[in-house]
């Protein structure tokens, strides 16, 4: 059995967690930003991008997967400002 087919049957993610979340249809490693009982904000460590995921669908990062760092890096520009609707993106994505 592979080690993404193996599922964890009782698994209780953390903010600040690294996990395995689903995500098109693959599974990505991901941290958890931000959580509440039912949802988590998963930032996918590899690509940057941001999910609501539903916490049951998390799994465990095995460590077969923790010994690569993070491919996407977290940057700001200097006087560059955020578009007006991308702060209405991440307030949707903020968990309440």
């Amino acid at each position: 059995m592979s080690v993404l087919t193996r599922r964890v049957s009782v698994y209780r993610s953390e903010i600040g967690d690294y996990v395995l979340a689903p995500f098109d249809s693959g599974w990505y490693r991901g941290e958890i930003y931000d959580a509440n009982a039912d949802k988590a904000v998963v930032g996918f460590i590899d690509f940057g991008n941001l999910a609501l995921v539903d916490r049951d669908e998390l799994q465990p990062l095995p460590r077969v997967f923790s010994h690569c760092p993070a491919i996407a890096v977290k940057l700001m520009l200097h006087q560059v400002t955020d578009a007006p609707d991308t702060s209405a993106a991440i307030a949707q994505l903020q968990v309440k």
